[in-house]
């Protein structure tokens, strides 16, 4: 160690806190401070450091991790950064309900845990909390496919979903946080990127005002209803071919919501992202604008069931929601605007979506509707690349009994525009699913049996296929 840079650092922390000194000088010279016993052991060049953190007066955890020179040297100077940036100048000017706690380590000597929606764990302050879940969704299908089809009949049995989700607020509950990661083949889009991608979620919302927020990093845009509820929040064992087809999927930059009124409350939620999709390098300078606007003209959902499928409060009165999105990608490189595959040759198209969507739920029943217009300039981009310009229908009606058996029924069709009919399949589906709650949607059986009729083309016989799912869903 510099003996230099630490007499340098410890003049500059004569000014901070006693704590504070301690973590700098345990930084510095790995050496114990209040809150922390660590014991040293060196052995071919690396250090076993043991850290005990004492989470309440009756038990405590002990966390076992191996530290080389590099990641010391990597320790130091992250922790000297931040310090530099947040320790005030004066102890005495930290608030007295924080005595001695500095604000990058809080105080979790009396820090609550709860396991509602989740592992939850909050400072005794209120500044810092972390809500840790998962859920995963295990599936057996069998897809019966027309004589006609080039695609085989095909049994699976997979994994479909396994998601591991943190989220909290540092600094207060305005500053909030969420990272949600996935992990199954279909979480990180293998067949249509080039590398796993695991990150679904990173961001950071900021709670400017009451029902004011501002939103930075990767999250779902304000894109039809079905896209935006979580695929663990569904009466279906999937989302609608609809979906599929037209949806705005994930993207990074920056969203800003804005809620007006209470009785009949209305939202506007505005984007501004890449237009590239979830994790991925920007290849122009074209930039994606989304808005969404959203009525309930009765007044809000109970337990905000607008984003959940299926009506498991039982609302007592009729709920009401209707939505409207308008989105326009510029220089766009995918098939599907946020989703699809790269275009071949380097090759960009402006895309153009209207979406609306209803939603009506009363006393077990739900019903919803989305409809979908895409538009794009030049969409064939060669003979084996066509984007899918044209328009989308789906009805969802389902009712909850208080045994927690839950039927439904599900309509879509997607039809290309006139002059890609010879080039694209219009598609009806009618699906009939049942759900069996356990916990609500965390803990779920649920099956479907889908029909499907792919109209008559150029070069191609019409098909008729089958689809069967059934799936197990456990979360918390």
């Amino acid at each position: 160690m510099d003996h230099g840079l630490a007499s340098s650092w410890r003049g500059h922390c004569s000014a901070l806190s006693s704590s504070r000194c301690a973590f700098a000088d345990w930084v510095l010279n790995q050496k114990s401070f209040p809150g922390v016993s660590n014991e040293k052991q060196q052995s071919d060049g690396q250090h076993i450091l043991h850290v005990r953190l004492v989470i309440s007066h009756k038990s405590a955890n002990t966390l076992h991790m191996t530290f080389n020179k590099t990641t010391y040297a990597r320790l130091a100077v992250s922790s000297c950064f931040f310090l530099l940036c947040f320790a005030p100048a004066d102890a005495s000017t930290a608030s007295t309900a924080r005595t001695e706690t500095s604000l990058l380590v809080p105080d979790v000597s009396e820090a609550s845990v709860t396991t509602s929606n989740g592992v939850r764990i909050e400072s005794k302050d209120g500044l810092f909390s972390m809500r840790l879940g998962f859920r995963m969704q295990s599936r057996v299908s069998y897809d019966d496919m027309d004589e006609n089809s080039s695609t085989q009949d095909l049994v699976e049995m997979q994994t479909r979903r396994i998601r591991l989700r943190l989220n909290g607020h540092v600094l207060g509950p305005q500053l909030k946080y969420a990272l949600q990661l996935g992990f199954s083949r279909g979480d990180q889009d293998w067949d249509t990127n080039a590398f796993p991608n695991v990150l679904r979620d990173a961001n950071v919302t900021w709670d400017w005002a009451e029902n004011h927020s501002l939103i930075f990093g990767l999250r779902k845009l304000p894109g039809n209803r079905q896209r935006v509820n979580s695929s663990g929040s569904l009466e279906f064992v999937d989302r609608a071919l609809t979906n599929a087809t037209f949806n705005l999927d994930r993207d990074t930059g920056i969203q800003s919501w804005h809620k007006f009124g209470a009785d009949q409350p209305a939202w506007l939620k505005l984007a501004l992202t890449s237009g590239e999709g979830r994790n991925q390098r920007n290849s122009g300078t074209g930039l994606s604008t989304t808005a969404r606007v959203e009525w309930l003209p009765a007044g809000n959902f109970k337990d905000d069931g607008d984003y959940f499928e299926g009506d498991l409060s039982f609302e007592p009165e009729a709920r009401y929601s209707l939505g409207a999105v308008y989105s326009y990608n510029g220089s766009n490189s995918r098939t599907s605007g946020q989703n699809g595959a790269l275009l071949s040759g380097n090759a960009t198209r402006n895309i153009e979506t209207w979406i609306l969507d209803g939603l009506w739920k009363r006393q077990g029943w739900s019903f919803s509707f989305e409809a979908f217009q895409r538009n794009a300039e030049s969409p064939i981009v060669n003979s084996n690349q066509v984007i899918y310009a044209g328009r989308g229908f789906n009805l969802q009606l389902s009712h909850t009994f208080a045994s927690n058996w839950a039927p439904a029924l599900r309509w879509s069709i997607i039809t290309p525009e006139s002059g890609l009919r010879d080039a694209l399949d219009e598609r009806t589906q009618t699906t009939v699913g049942l759900t069996r709650y356990i916990n609500k949607h965390s803990i779920k059986v649920q099956g479907d049996v889908t029909y499907e009729s792919v109209a008559e083309r150029s070069g191609q016989a019409s098909m008729k296929n089958m689809y069967y799912r059934l799936q197990l869903e456990v979360g918390i």
